[in-house]
């Protein structure tokens, strides 16, 4: 679609380029019309190259101005008046960058029934959907973070999960995002999410108190890229954790702030 209205964009300054010389061919050389003028076209939001290039029909009467992001134009009334129609149709300020809250649910699962009254309402049907594809029956909520970043650009959030033999130090890094509006709603695409985590116990084995402070029982993580459709949830991943036969289950939603 870009491509195409930048050589629909492209063929209307050929057709007005062709225009303005024919009128400047049929005006008089003393007539007002087709003496000489010049003109400075500030560029306040586009970039002043990209511009340039687009105006390449016209760029023996334009000089550049880096420093100062202005367009120099000499030519005609009818050349100069050319050029500012096109510069104000390509000089427009870039749409609003919206921000992104990414919410994270740290899920322990286990072989054991439970009761899942700690469970919040937002994650309980992806329990129940859960408990029918793995073979774990007992969920509970270790923590929850929450990233808030904007379109094209990344975060981190790190900290404590779960409370006594189940704490945890955690990690959740995004390298970058973006949104993809979609004919069916917005989608969040992560590039390069990084979830690390791992348990505050100390090895069994160890046999010093400098060798346990410096241990860890489980270490888990999972890396991948991620799409998230705006209002839905996303099971990112699962990976074993905190004690044999238990894993650790990532789940995601996305939210769109204006």
């Amino acid at each position: 679609m870009l491509k195409n209205t930048c050589l629909l964009f492209i063929a209307c300054l050929l057709l007005l380029s062709a225009s303005v010389s024919a009128q400047d061919k049929e005006a008089s050389p003393k007539s007002p019309e087709n003496r000489p003028v010049l003109k400075t076209i500030p560029i306040k939001y586009a970039d002043l190259r990209s511009i340039v290039n687009l105006l390449y029909p016209f760029n023996n009467s334009i000089r550049v101005d880096d420093r100062m992001k202005v367009l120099t134009v000499f030519g005609s009334a009818s050349t100069i008046e050319a050029v500012e129609e096109a510069v104000k149709k390509l000089d427009v300020p870039p749409p609003p960058t919206k921000n992104v809250e990414i919410t994270a649910y740290f899920l322990l699962a286990k072989r054991e029934s439970s009761s899942g009254a700690d469970l919040p309402p937002a994650v309980k049907d992806v329990v129940a959907e859960l408990k029918n594809v793995l073979n774990y029956q007992g969920f509970t909520l270790l923590s929850t973070a929450l990233i808030r970043t904007r379109d094209g650009e990344g975060s981190r959030v790190s900290g404590v999960a779960g409370e006594g033999p189940t704490a945890a130090d955690f990690g959740l890094g995004i390298d970058r995002l973006s949104i993809d509006p979609g004919e069916k709603g917005p989608t969040v695409h992560i590039h390069s999410l990084n979830f690390t985590i791992s348990s505050r116990e100390p090895r069994a084995e160890t046999k010093s108190p400098d060798e346990a402070k410096q241990s860890h029982d489980n270490f888990a993580q999972i890396r991948t890229d991620i799409d998230i459709p705006v209002g839905e949830k996303v099971v990112v991943g699962k990976t074993a954790f905190a004690s044999a036969g238990n894993a650790l289950v990532l789940v995601l939603t996305a939210k769109v702030m204006d």
